[in-house]
């Protein structure tokens, strides 16, 4: 099992995608963007394709985007609006290049970004 030991002074990104949970995938149509897989799994699937450091679907129990009603998830059915968050860590060079190759993923996703830097005591 590798290990990942972080190393001083070197930057870093953090790259978060919020999204709908019934967010279609962009270009697929008809039967196949039924049976497309989530917007996050897409997303994780092209992160590992990049191999980028390190890829987390977070399990969001309850909230709400862009000043909609709060929607509260259950694991097993989360309604079409529940929101979704995938978060990405790597170098800089890294998350600009899945950002570059990923556009077409993107384009119902809200993009945050956010570069490492020294943390002052």
């Amino acid at each position: 099992m590798k290990r990942y030991i972080s190393q001083p002074n070197v930057p870093y990104t953090v790259l978060r995608l919020y999204f709908e949970h019934g967010t279609p995938v962009a270009g697929q149509q008809g039967w196949r963007n039924f049976l497309a897989p989530p917007l996050a799994h897409q997303l994780l699937k092209a992160a590992k394709l990049l191999h980028i450091q390190q890829a987390i679907a977070f399990n969001v129990t309850a909230g709400y985007l862009r000043g909609d009603a709060l929607h509260h998830g259950h694991h097993e059915h989360p309604p079409v609006q529940h929101p979704q968050c995938v978060e990405l860590i790597d170098s800089p060079d890294q998350i600009a290049r899945f950002l570059a190759q990923n556009q077409p993923l993107l384009t119902q996703v809200r993009v945050l970004l956010r570069e490492s830097g020294s943390v002052e005591p």
